[in-house]
């Protein structure tokens, strides 16, 4: 293959097709990796949540306090089930998950099994605050959680497919996200986002001196993007005037960097993910800045 072909297409689309799991090479180790991960992401979703109420009055409060579990897990499900509708095998994926190299539909297999246990957690957790003595409460919502998720992980490997051995599944090279994905990443979400999608190109391809100089010029941009936004009006017009024309530079910087890989990807017949997953990604990356924006400077 020549050098210029940075991103090797697929042989197949065959990400989700795979064969029963042998128990012996698929069990509790499995079951571990998917805990370690489950409790690492857990544990950052909850943290800016549990510091806002740490904060506010609300968070004083003995009903809330009964409440508060049912309102992690609502959380929690919900930013899980939101992922997999942007990317395929969702949130947790992002957790080193390529490493299991478990194919993207048991990935949604599993995303929606923690999102459906962590919603009967939140609804049980009501039922047992307002029915039984406060010492019941406070026993199941220090055991009954964790152990769930303990038995979910332990229960996983038997549900869950690996892939095939006899065929090359696609989702060990997944597909790049072209130019047109950086522009409407970037408009959405800022450098910030389009810094993400050129962070995976180059984590699920072939490294390349153009890719690290992409990435280098969106960390850069990122922050005089993020000082002229903290300098510039906070109207609307005032901060679309100062982001328009960054766009227009991270449009043309990255294009001559990727023209050439891309073309010879495209040549070989490779495909690129969706423009508007991209601009999923970027609104979810606009969303999270606002907020964070809006706490900082509340």
């Amino acid at each position: 293959m020549s050098d210029n072909i940075r991103y090797a297409p697929p042989t197949a689309q065959v990400g989700d097709i795979a064969e029963a799991s042998p128990r012996g090479s698929h069990g509790l180790k499995l079951s571990v990796s998917l805990f370690w991960r489950l409790f690492l992401l857990h544990t950052v979703l909850l943290l800016p949540v549990a510091a806002v109420l740490g904060l506010s009055d609300l968070g004083q409060s003995a009903m809330f306090l009964m409440l508060k579990p049912s309102l992690f897990f609502a959380v929690v499900a919900a930013v899980l089930a939101s992922s997999l509708l942007v990317f395929r095998p969702g949130l947790l994926f992002f957790v080193w998950g390529y490493r299991l190299h478990l194919p993207f539909g048991s990935w949604r297999k599993f995303t929606w099994s923690f999102c459906t246990l962590y919603l009967v957690l939140g609804i049980v957790n009501v039922g047992v605050a307002f029915t039984t003595p406060v010492a019941v409460w406070v026993q199941f919502k220090t055991f009954v959680p964790f152990f769930a998720i303990v038995a979910l992980c332990v229960a996983a490997p038997r549900f869950l497919a690996r892939p095939n051995p006899s065929i090359e599944p696609s989702m060990t090279t997944p597909r790049p996200f072209g130019l047109g994905s950086f522009a409407a990443a970037g408009f959405v979400g800022g450098p910030l986002a389009a810094l993400y999608l050129a962070a995976r190109n180059r984590m699920n391809h072939a490294p390349s001196r153009e890719a690290s100089m992409l990435l280098g010029f969106h960390v850069v941009a990122s922050g005089v993007w993020l000082w002229t936004i903290f300098n510039a009006p906070r109207d609307a017009l005032s901060q679309l005037v100062v982001h328009l024309p960054q766009v227009a530079l991270w449009s043309l910087v990255s294009w001559p960097l990727l023209r050439r890989s891309f073309a010879a990807y495209s040549k070989a017949g490779g495909s690129f993910r969706s423009v508007w997953v991209a601009a999923g990604i970027g609104l979810l990356f606009a969303i999270g800045l606002r907020l964070v924006f809006r706490l900082l400077f509340a």
